[in-house]
């Protein structure tokens, strides 16, 4: 693209006072006129419109146009800019040596591309300010200037697409990095919501844990409670009564599907445990054939069966929970297991401590009872 200007000459008085007060005007200004340079690159139409906008102008707004001429022809140069030729890595180089070359070329020609974008952002700007200037006394110009402004602002796209093509390269190095860098931040954050959502699956495999030791804790609470209400009956029953409630013992079924292989031998120990001290005591009973002061012993038992005896009121709750947990915490730790077989010794470890961790629970039970009870006591 060519630098050269041709001289545009436009007829305006100027006073001798106005040119010493501006000296850029008047370098331009020779027997009454105004000579406007004005680059070969802009097409001979937009030339003419220049200059007959200038013959309108009045001195003070030829001051304020006069720039955007000058900055029209730099601006026209802008073309001649372009990136240098990208360097290839040679055969022998080291990737650390070729590095270096390469981020120095897109240094020095991004350097080269930011001034230049810098002259077009700088005549946009300096464009609008001298239109709004120029244009607000002179409305009949109007047309005019608004047709040299959309020139001028599509000859300011086109050297801006133009500076884009000849550095082509470096703005597909800029893009690729803005790329990688657009990636790297959506993996880091695709890990971080991968390491969330593992956090919650460990957060929901404790919660489910929790909820089959609670699950357990009630189903051991479910044995004891059946079995000490069998043995609160034992002292009141003849021998006929025993005898039925031997059989109701033997008939009961507890249901362990929904624990695993440890939980469910556990609790299967705990309640064939349970079954044999109640039926042992049950059997020492009729043997010692002490009936006398029972009456009714059969029919009390089925009356007692059918019709249990209820607390009179929520104190006697209290008390009969408070006393049943106390018998069911006795029991538990009245239970010994000692197998004899080898390959049942790591059981007998086994068992002893979940009898122990059974036994610290409806401990807990109790602690907590006896709180609930000494606050519902004071509050009435």
């Amino acid at each position: 693209m060519s630098n050269k200007k041709k001289i545009y000459p436009v007829e305006i008085e100027l006073t001798e006072n106005f040119l010493e007060k501006n000296p850029t005007i008047k370098g331009f200004y020779e027997n009454g006129k105004f000579n406007i340079p004005i680059s070969e690159n802009i097409p001979e139409e937009s030339a003419k419109s220049i200059t007959s906008i200038v013959e309108d102008l009045n001195p003070r707004e030829l001051v304020l146009f006069n720039p955007l001429v000058e900055a029209i022809n730099s601006l026209a140069e802008i073309d001649n800019f372009k990136e240098t030729e990208k360097p290839v890595q040679e055969e022998e180089e080291s990737e650390e040596a070729y590095l270096l070359r390469l981020k120095e070329w897109e240094k020095e020609n991004d350097k080269i591309f930011k001034s230049a974008n810098g002259t077009i952002r700088s005549f946009n700007g300096s464009l609008t300010k001298s239109k709004k200037e120029v244009k607000e006394p002179y409305l009949t110009i109007s047309k005019k200037i608004d047709n040299l402004y959309n020139f001028l602002k599509d000859f300011s796209d086109e050297r801006k697409k133009k500076l884009g093509e000849n550095f082509s390269g470096l703005i597909s190095k800029q893009e690729e990095d803005k790329k990688r860098k657009e990636e790297e931040a959506k993996k880091l954050e695709l890990e971080q919501i991968k390491n969330l959502q593992m956090k919650n699956e460990e957060a929901n495999e404790k919660l489910q844990a929790a909820a089959i030791k609670t699950s357990y804790a009630d189903k051991v609470t479910e044995i004891t409670v059946f079995y000490n209400q069998q043995d609160s009956k034992i002292p009141s029953l003849n021998e006929n009564g025993l005898l039925i409630l031997k059989e109701e013992i033997n008939q009961k079924v507890f249901n362990f599907e929904n624990f695993g292989d440890m939980e469910q031998a556990t609790l299967e120990s705990i309640e064939k445990s349970m079954r044999k001290n109640i039926l042992s005591a049950i059997d020492s009973a009729i043997s010692a054939g002490s009936f006398e002061n029972i009456v009714s012993e059969e029919q009390a038992f089925v009356q007692e069966k059918e019709q249990p005896k209820e607390p009179n009121n929520d104190y006697e709750v209290f008390s009969n929970t408070l006393i049943r947990l106390n018998n069911a915490k006795s029991q538990i730790d009245s239970i010994k297991v000692d197998f004899k077989d080898e390959r049942l010794a790591k059981l007998n470890v086994t068992l002893e401590g979940q009898f122990k961790l059974l036994s610290d629970n409806v401990q807990k039970l109790i602690d907590f009872t006896e709180k609930k009870n000494k606050i519902y006591n004071e509050l009435n």
